[in-house]
This record gives C-alpha cells, structure tokens and sequence, in this order.
C-alpha cells in the first residue's frame, strides 16, 4: 500500500470521492437529497471490506446515513435475535427482539450509531420504501436505556446526528427522544403534497385545494396526532438550517421561536390547518425569520399568503411556489399568480424565483384517457400577470412553468430585459410537452371599435422572433430561454440582427407555423446569427391554428408546419460550430386533434 493511504485524513478525503446520491428532480430549490445511489453504497461496503487500513474510513462514510433505524439491527445483530411481523401491507413489518441483546452486542451497535449523521430518505415521487417499525418495548426502550446511560450532560442520545427526514410511521414517543434533538442542522418533518409517495393520491380536477385532505384521512389523522407532541422538541431546537414543515405543526411559541432563528437558512412551508394569527413584518418588532435565504411554499391552505407578509429576511435570495391548483380558466391563474409575485417582489434580495406545478398535476395533464384530460391553454394579456416581477432587479431565474402558456408581447419583453440585466434563465412555458392552444382573445368575425369586422386582429399577439432580442441585449448572461412566440418579424432584416445571445444554450419556443412570407433560410440565419452558443434547440407546435394561420390564403396543415420547421432546426444545426463535447439536439412536436 501506498504510504499516503496510510494516512486517515487522505483516505477519509478520496473515499469521500465515491459518495453520490440521488436528489429530488421535480423541486429544483432547495436542493433535496432523496438518497445515496446504490452503487455507492455498494462500493464503500465492498472498500470496507479489503483490508483493515481501510474498514474504519470506509464505515464512517457508508454509516454516515441511513434509511432507518431498523439497519442498525439487521446488520448489525444476529439473526436469531430478530422478530419480523408482517402487515396486510408487504411493504410495512414491526420488528421485535426475541431477547435483550448483549452487552457486547449493545456496545457494538454504538461504535456504529457514533458514526450516523442522517436517518431517514425523502420518498421518492412514484416510488414506495419499505417500512419496519420497531415495536416500544422490546427494541425502542432498551435502545433508549442504553444511549442514556453513554449520553452526555445535555442528554443528546444520537450525538454525531446532524439530519433527520421523520417518517409519519415513527409515531412512537421514543423516536422523538432518539431523533429529535437540540443540536440537529436539518429537519425534514411530515408533510402531504411536498411528499407523494405515489401521485396522484388526490383527484387534481378538484377546484378546492382543501379537498386534499379529504382523501388522506389515515394521513390527516397521522400528523394531527403527531405534530402537537413533536412541537416541545422542535422549540428546543438552536441549531436548524434546513426546515420542512406543515402549518400544522405550529403554534404561537414555535412560530416565535423558528422566527428568531439565526441559523435557519432554508424553509419549505406547507400551508396547513394552524389557526394561529401570523403577525405581519409591519406590526413586527422584531425580524421574522431573518436569516433565510431560501423558501420553497405551497399554495394549499390560506395561510401562505399570511406567512408572505409575516417573515421578513434580510437577505432572502431564492423563492419556490408549489403550484397546486387547477382553476376554472388560465385567467384566474393568472389573477392567483399576481397575487403571490407581488408578495415575492418585496423581497429585494431575491435572485431566483420558481413556480412549479405539483407532480399530481403533471400526471392529470398527461392522462391519456379523453375524460380525464385537462388541456393546456395560452393566457392571453400575460403581462398584466407577471408585471411584479419587474421589480426584482437582481433575478437571475425567472421560471413559471405551470399548467398555462404565457402569451406576452414585444413591449413587455423589452421593459423585462431592461429591468433583469442579471436573468439567466427565463421560462414561461409548461414543464411537459403536451398538447396545447394559444388564446385568441377576439374570435373571428368580432368587430372592432368601429364596427368594422373584417379589419380585426387578435389581442394581444405573442411576441414576434425579433422581439426576442431585447433579452438578448439586455440580459448578457441569458442561458436559458422557454418562451410562446408568433413565429414571425415585426421589423426584420438579415443585417440588422445585432443582438447576439453569447451564453444561450437552450432555445425552446411554443410556436404558431412559420411565416410564408419568408423562406427557411432566413429563419435559420436569424436563430444562428442571435443564438451562436445553441446546444438544445426544441420546438412545440399547437394543436389549433392560430388566427393567422387559419386565414392564410394557402391552407397550412400540421405535417407542412412541422417540415418547415424541421428544415429551419436542420439548417440551424448545419450553420452552428458543433463542438464535441456538446451535440446539437432538435426536437419539433407538433399535435392535432387526433392526439386529444
């Protein structure tokens, strides 16, 4: 063996190499670990297991997280000593001692437990973990006694535990007292909609989001009994910087006491049912949660709206709603969406703002069975929607992807590049390619102000190609861009195309058909000479004409649209460099009547 191996410091350092987890995909902040991947855990046994020098640095790592307390006894005790008893479930067993281990053995499940700094995995969205309860009497009490007779003076039973993700199953008193101490950094209690374990456990086509929790009654119950015998040891907690947690599980004194936290960085709320009063940031005297730099909110309950206007950071950088509602028509998204920008702009500091659609919601979008399908649609007039926005000048994200296509125009994507010099990513499309219609505002034969029909023009349009410039000139470290657009110019000339996005590598655009009055060339001229750096060039069609589209003199019909599409995204690749490291990609869908 190399004589640097010998040395713990270097081998902690390359085995910690090897550590490589899964993170929760659909909630891009705050960054969620669901759990280490299995071929880490694979390696680190099989290291654990060469020689001798490396064991200890090895374990240390490979115990550093667990799923469950349970581990410490099927891997660590014979097997003679264990008890399983199934459930109608055959995912969930409680597990019993057949008798008291050993002092030996005892002593051997503590040098282990010293090692553990995490228990607990997020459960995975579509997945199911299994659960093994330990039975009180014969595992939790004995293991209780044991770590208190080799606790310290501030009776912490788990000293080296810094991260817990509680399972609603540990609803046994003795899991508090082993896992809910003073001194842990993060903790991620219960929750319901920031939790599916297999969507949809709810019917999304409700207009009530309280409806929720008529279909988790067990659930409901579960935390109901939970969270008032978890809040004195949540209030004993100095140390948090990482938070998930329902309004449930607060009262005045534990929204007091989380408010004045200086060590609570990142917050996930889930509206729940407290009926506590939350004191606005006005009427405040002191600071409400005044080191956080991170909030993931849901909008189920009321209250969010309340928790807006009660914390007050100083320095708040990220903000994330988990969108969770399916209304009557995109207006009233919209109307609902204003509303919480407008909370969001009066934290100045703000660098990224998301608006995710709950992973329930994403299933029913894509249902293929006609009587469960919910069609995406424009919102026409967008900007009156998203004009808060504006007044975060430091953004760099900026990205609404819910169930709606944002329709906004020329003159609001020039005010928006002006005031977001930082964005780097903008999205205003859905997260999922489906089928979808624009919004037409003014149908066909509508007259106009003076009565004139056939002079009328839809309002208001998409933005023109050309009117994606503006971001291009404005926004310099722009990387990202999914956007609805009228696939056409304003004012364009081949040579005019002076605003050039260095940086952007990814194009997505909801498009209506080319214009016929210009050739593919130009169009592929125009996207290669604006966007040279493009790697990822997507292009989603509807399935409904626009108003253009259906008034052209030449009928147009969705597999010429897609072709000439296809054969601008051809000639852009052909007129792009092609490092190779980094391939172009192209993606055109277009759907039709026939894919609803």
């Amino acid at each position: 063996m190399h004589l640097c191996l010998q040395i713990e410091e270097i081998r902690a350092a390359v085995f910690a190499e090897l550590e490589d987890h899964v993170y929760h995909t659909w909630i891009p902040r705050p960054t969620r670990v669901v759990r280490r991947r299995a071929e880490a855990t694979r390696t680190l046994a099989i290291l654990a297991r060469t020689c001798q020098a490396f064991r200890n640095s090895a374990l240390n790592l490979l115990w550093r997280e667990i799923p469950d307390l349970s581990v410490l006894f099927e891997y660590l005790l014979p097997v003679e000593l264990l008890k399983y008893d199934s459930e109608s479930d055959d995912m969930t067993s409680h597990l019993s001692f057949v008798s008291n281990p050993s002092v030996d053995q005892w002593d051997k499940l503590y040098s282990f437990i010293q090692r553990i700094r995490a228990v607990g995995i997020v459960m995975p969205p579509g997945g199911r973990v299994r659960k093994v309860i330990l039975d009180a009497q014969t595992v939790l009490q004995p293991l209780v006694t044991y770590l208190s007779s080799r606790a310290t003076t501030d009776g912490v039973l788990m000293p080296c535990l810094e991260r817990v993700v509680y399972h609603p199953s540990w609803n046994n008193d003795l899991y508090f007292r082993l896992l809910l101490h003073p001194r842990l950094k993060e903790l991620e209690l219960p929750t319901i909609v920031l939790s599916r374990p297999h969507p949809p456990l709810w019917d999304p086509s409700s207009r009530r989001p309280d409806e929720v929790m008529q279909v988790f009654p067990q659930v409901k119950r579960t935390l109901g009994s939970l969270a008032p015998r978890m809040l004195p040891f949540v209030k004993d907690m100095h140390s948090l910087r990482t938070l998930w947690l329902r309004g449930d599980y607060l009262d005045a004194d534990t929204l007091h006491h989380l408010g004045g936290l200086s060590t609570l960085t990142t917050l996930a709320f889930e509206g729940g049912y407290s009926s506590i009063e939350y004191p606005t940031r006005i009427t405040s005297v002191n600071r409400a949660f005044p080191a956080l730099k991170e909030l993931l909110i849901t909008l189920s309950h009321d209250d969010a709206h309340s928790f807006l206007e009660h914390i007050d950071p100083e320095h708040l950088e990220a903000i994330t709603i988990y969108w969770e509602y399916l209304l009557p028509n995109a207006a009233s998204t919209g109307i609902l969406l204003r509303s919480y920008l407008a909370d969001a702009s009066r934290m100045l500091s703000l660098k990224h703002v998301t608006v995710i659609l709950d992973i329930a919601l994403k299933i029913h979008f894509g249902n293929p069975r006609p009587v469960h399908r919910h069609s995406m649609v424009g919102l026409a007039q967008s900007a009156r929607y998203l004009t808060p926005v504006r007044a975060m000048p430091h953004l760099r994200t900026l990205e609404i992807s819910i169930g709606v296509v944002f329709q906004v125009d020329n003159a609001f994507l020039l005010t928006l590049a002006r005031s977001l010099p930082h964005l780097e990513s903008l999205c205003f499309v859905p997260p999922f390619k489906l089928d979808f219609t624009f919004d037409w505002t003014l149908p066909v034969n509508a007259p106009n102000a003076q009565g004139d029909v056939a002079a009328v023009e839809p309002t208001p349009p998409l933005p023109t190609l050309d009117g994606l410039l503006p971001l291009f000139e404005y926004c310099p470290s722009l990387t990202s861009l999914k956007i609805a657009v009228e696939s056409t110019f304003s004012a364009f000339n081949n040579s005019e195309t002076t605003s050039v996005a260095h940086r952007l590598r990814t194009l997505e655009l909801w498009a209506t058909a080319l214009a016929d009055d210009m050739g593919d060339d130009a169009f592929a001229d125009f996207f290669a000479e604006a966007c040279p750096a493009l790697h990822d060039f997507h292009v989603v069609l509807p399935s409904k004409p626009s108003r253009r589209e259906m008034e052209s003199e030449h009928s147009i019909r969705q597999p010429q649209i897609r072709a000439r599409w296809q054969s601008v995204a051809d000639g852009v690749s052909a007129k792009l460099p092609k490092p190779k490291a980094f391939p172009f990609t192209i993606e055109i869908i277009a759907f039709s009547k026939v894919d609803r």
